[in-house]
């Protein structure tokens, strides 16, 4: 802007009125440029310190913000993170030693019951042997004394009929030969009065073959016969009665009434046979 200069009065200082109003409105104008300039720059400054303030105040306030927030997060994320790993790693050691547990318990249980059931069997084993063995000694000592009992009471009872039967029979064949030797010697003195002794020693020779052949067929098959049939039923009526049940007394009774036949038969065979034979000799 121009500075108006124009002469007029002058004050005391030496200027001129028209000087002082000019100096005045500069003055004026100056300072209210100066005003202006200042205000604007006080906005112009308090806004780029206001904004520069924001910014850093922003800046601090979200890097507080950030490193809080990161803070609160980072101790929540680890603190769940930690939970979760804790549950995690208690369910794991806990599932572990479970299942540990539970291994140990089942084979502690398992080598218990099996101590217990070899130790049941163990005991039932040895009662059941025990059982088996005290019968099966019992049965073959009561079979050894059925057997023994079988034995001598057959042959007690066999050898008391054998000696009664045979007392007997040879009661009977003695009062036999005696006939025969009676009726032989008067027939043979009757012949050998009546015939020459050639006829007489023809006739006995002839009657002595003929009566010894009569009389050992007779007395063989009579004695076997009734001596077989007497011992064969007697001896099977007093074993199927004293021992019926017993298979050992059905043996020792077929093996003696087989035995005390063939003997029986044999003894008075030849006993006939000599008997009839001496007889003939007379």
């Amino acid at each position: 802007m121009g500075l108006l200069i124009c002469d007029g009065e002058q004050d005391s200082r030496g200027y001129s009125s028209g000087q002082a109003t000019t100096r005045g409105s500069s003055n004026r104008a100056a300072s209210t440029a100066a005003r202006i300039y200042s205000s604007r720059a006080a906005r112009t400054a308090a806004r780029i310190y206001s904004s520069r303030a924001a910014r850093t105040a922003a800046r601090i306030y979200s890097s507080r913000a950030a490193s809080t927030v990161t803070r609160i997060y980072s101790s929540r994320a680890a603190s769940t993170v930690a939970r979760i790993y804790s549950s995690r790693a208690a369910s794991t050691v806990a599932r572990i030693y479970s299942s540990r547990a539970a291994s140990t318990v089942t084979r502690i249980y398992s080598s218990r019951a099996a101590r217990a059931a070899a130790r049941i069997h163990s005991s039932r084993a040895a009662r059941t042997a025990a059982r088996i063995y005290s019968s099966s000694r019992a049965a073959r000592a009561a079979a050894r004394i059925y057997s023994s009992h079988t034995a001598s009471t057959v042959t007690r009872i066999y050898s008391s009929r054998a000696t009664s039967t045979v007392a007997r029979i040879y009661s009977s064949s003695r009062a036999a030969s005696t006939v025969a030797r009676i009726y032989s010697s008067r027939a043979a003195s009757t012949v050998a009065r009546i015939y020459s002794p050639r006829a007489a020693c023809t006739a006995a020779r002839i009657y002595s073959s003929r009566a010894a052949r009569a009389a050992a067929r007779i007395y063989s098959s009579r004695a076997a016969s009734t001596v077989a049939r007497i011992y064969s039923s007697r001896a099977a009526r007093a074993a199927a009665r004293i021992y019926s049940s017993s298979r050992a007394a059905s043996t020792v009774a077929r093996i003696y009434s087989s035995r005390a036949a063939s003997t029986v038969t044999r003894i008075y065979s030849s006993r006939a046979a000599s008997t009839v034979t001496r007889i003939a000799a007379y």
